[in-house]
């Protein structure tokens, strides 16, 4: 563990000579964007050319640099060299490129009636925005245009399946060849019957061709990721418990998958002690978020409850800091901020509990806004009240790749499985819908599990499925929902319009090949022993599409259905809020309450002891981090938290300039 101690910069990946892959990632709302936007300012002024890649679906180097990006790459104005796209699942980008694959390989004519299928799974399936990313970056592999390419990533758990795809290929690919080899013959048969033959080569005949064609790409993409020397992972965090957390599983997940890990850059931390007065940089912060209050009261207190949270001196974690939390969302030592409100609805959530026929409660938003907070403090309000009425339990779930809820609560929750009962509450239940664990649970086939734990949105959907039997059995007087970041939740809540259409696309086929299969069906059975797959199958889906529009109906209905907003007074997150309530009203799902987290308050009394005790809070995890994190075997490079908006060219090169040690 000993040796040379590594300087506290990322200067040397900077000056690389070989690197071709950077990633930048971490939790939602930790400054991955602000990074990777900077270091891409800086390893453009080294390299010959270099492009910004933002696969997280909510994209921001657009806000970055205050340029619009498009999902081709355009130059960053004022700098010649330094190009951006933001990858985005549409009919027009992501459907073009599977439409010149499968027709390539389907002899240019792949049937007009696949691709409006696909492009209803393209939009609306869960996490399919990575696999369409990991798609796109094969392309530019291929294509090598620029001497080094940064990524943007999506938060962690998405972020990990997209760097798992060369493992899911790699386990997956031998079994698809050896099915394939095994039922050639009644999949050509099938292919003919429901046109998909091209000319006299079967369809199992091209599938061969395109595994081969894809085992070949997936072996030069993971030589080149599991390069040191190429490809390297910058983990971004904030000193506080559950991005230092996050962060230490994604060093793992990353070492598992052999990707080199060795920069970790801590944003946001409070110091004061290089000179810059307590009482000036509270001021300056409170001024930033003061303008976006502002904005958030002018969008939405005509119509909603806009609840403001100020930001505490202690962590919110463990039942006696959540219950505190409780209250002020409740509308307990309510503050101004120093704004008068004209709104006619009150600043809490109390109407929440008060509309006791409400069943489904959403909490969402952009990462790193205290969507975790928010639905524990919520839903243990909503247990106590129940609990008084001699009404039934409260579950809260999270359908959060990265979980939070067994930190807030400082206990073990299940993941999957029954629901695990919170301590020191009487009727509150909280549940962690694990993908992997769920997927095991329905998919028997080893090969099924093996995919199912690689697969983009795979946990949205196995989510979905818990919501579904909940909503069959109601065991619970209320369920809470601490959702994904914004783009995946939305997704998510699409689902049961995408079932509606997919099932639509697979009637039709089925019309189509219906007699090929009763005549092949007795001869089939699965795995279970069952003779009659085929109407095993149709059952299953009948009784999977009636759920569907059960729930469908109850997600439109305001009486059983609301969705909570949370912010911070920044802008990438009232502009993510903003879309938010767009989509949420042409789903037609009831959205009227805004929580904004995290608030100075410019009439606080003693600013210098509130910002000496979050200053000694996050030098406890810096510690921590220095302490997980050996400097002889990483470059931890500080970040103080800055008296302005990190926004435009000149902003972003100087955050990068602190990133190198230039400053």
């Amino acid at each position: 563990m000993g040796g040379e101690l590594l300087d506290s910069s990322l200067s040397s990946l900077v000056e690389s000579q070989t690197l071709q892959w950077v990633f930048v990632g971490g939790k939602g709302g930790v400054g991955k964007t602000t990074t990777s936007s900077s270091l891409a300012v800086s390893l453009a002024q080294k390299k010959e050319s270099v492009l910004l890649v933002s696969t997280d679906p909510a994209h921001n180097i657009s806000d970055a640099f205050g340029q619009k990006f498009s999902k081709d790459p355009s130059k960053v104005r004022g700098m010649d060299n330094l190009s951006a796209m933001e990858v985005e699942v549409s009919a027009d980008g992501s459907m073009r490129m599977l439409e010149e694959s499968v027709g390539h390989s389907f002899g240019g004519a792949a049937g007009p009636s696949l691709f409006p299928a696909l492009d209803e799974l393209i939009k609306m399936v869960p996490g399919i925005d990575e696999a369409i990313a990991f798609g796109l970056l094969v392309e530019t592999i291929r294509s090598m245009n620029y001497s080094t390419i940064v990524f943007d990533t999506a938060p962690t758990g998405h972020t990990l399946r997209l760097l798992g795809f060369p493992n899911l290929f790699e386990k997956a690919i031998p079994k698809i060849e050896e099915l394939n080899n095994r039922f050639g013959g009644m999949l050509g048969t099938l292919g003919s019957v429901a046109g998909m033959n091209q000319g006299s080569e079967p369809i199992n005949v091209t599938l061969g061709r395109m595994l081969k064609d894809l085992q070949d790409t997936v072996k030069q993409v993971t030589d080149q990721f599991q390069d040191p020397a190429k490809t390297t992972f910058v983990c971004v965090c904030i000193p506080e418990f559950l991005s230092v957390y996050e962060t230490e599983r994604l060093v793992q997940e990353l070492s598992s998958f052999k990707i080199d890990v060795k920069n970790i850059v801590i944003n946001q931390v409070i110091d004061l002690s290089k000179g810059v007065p307590a009482e000036a940089l509270f001021a300056a912060r409170s001024k930033i978020q003061m303008k976006y209050l502002k904005q958030i009261d002018e969008l939405y207190a005509e119509d909603f409850h806009v609840v403001k949270v100020p930001i505490l001196a202690e962590e919110i974690r463990g039942k006696d800091m959540i219950m505190k939390y409780s209250k002020m969302i409740m509308g307990a030592n309510q503050k101004s901020f120093g704004l008068s409100s004209t709104s006619e609805y009150p600043g809490s959530l109390v109407n929440l509990i008060e509309q006791r026929a409400l069943r489904w409660i959403f909490c969402g938003g952009k990462g790193g806004v205290g969507k975790t907070t928010t639905s524990c403090a919520l839903a243990t309000a909503l247990a106590e009240d129940r609990a008084q009425n001699n009404l039934g339990p409260v579950l809260i779930i999270s359908t959060d790749p990265a979980h939070n809820l067994s930190d807030a609560f400082k206990q073990r929750i299940s993941p999957g499985g029954d629901p695990t009962k919170v301590l020191g509450f009487e009727n509150l239940y909280a549940m962690e819908i694990e993908p992997q664990t769920a997927a095991e649970s329905v998919l028997p086939r080893e090969m099924l599990k093996d995919i199912a734990k690689f697969i983009p949105g795979v946990d949205e959907l196995v989510s979905f499925s818990q919501i579904a039997k909940l909503v069959k059995s109601m065991e619970f007087s209320a369920v809470v929902f601490d959702t994904a970041p914004t783009g995946h939740t939305l997704k998510l809540l699409n689902f049961p319009k995408l079932f509606e259409k997919v099932l639509e696309q697979l009637g039709a086929l089925k019309d189509r090949i219906d007699p090929l299969l009763q005549s092949l069906g007795p001869g089939l059975a699965d795995s279970t022993g069952n003779p009659d797959l085929f109407t095993s199958a149709n059952q299953s889906i009948d009784e999977l599409k009636q759920v569907v529009a059960e729930v469908g109906e109850q997600m439109k209905d305001s009486e059983r259905t609301t969705f909570v907003c949370v912010a911070i007074a920044e802008f990438l997150s009232v502009y993510e809020t903003e879309r938010l309530v767009q989509e949420l009203f042409t789903l037609e799902i009831d959205s009227r309450n805004i929580v904004v987290n995290q608030l100075l308050d410019p009439e606080e009394t003693d600013k210098l002891s509130l910002l000496k005790a979050r200053s000694a809070m996050q030098q406890k995890y810096v510690t921590q981090i220095e302490d997980l994190y050996p400097r002889s075997e990483f470059h931890i490079c500080k970040v103080p938290v800055r008296s302005e908006e990190i926004r435009g060219l000149d902003l972003l090169k100087s955050f990068a300039a602190g990133l190198t040690g230039e400053q």
